[in-house]
């Protein structure tokens, strides 16, 4: 697994975009203390490392079909 395969496979903008909603998130967090623009962007990374956890078993059970 790739963690950081998110994070490459964004364009320049998409990652200034997501560090400045990651600095407004920290300047915004309520009382409880939570940056929401950065459980939104571990959401993803999260996502995305399942999709290469199910990327990877497909291509095991091909292997093993073929």
């Amino acid at each position: 697994m790739d963690p950081g395969r998110f994070w490459a496979s964004r364009s320049t903008a998409g990652k200034i975009t997501g560090i400045i909603g990651m600095a407004l998130g920290a300047l915004g967090t309520g009382p409880d203390g939570i940056n929401r623009a950065a459980v939104m962007i571990n959401q993803a990374i999260d996502r995305d490392i399942d999709a290469q956890k199910a990327e990877n078993a497909a291509k095991l059970a091909k292997g093993r079909a073929g």
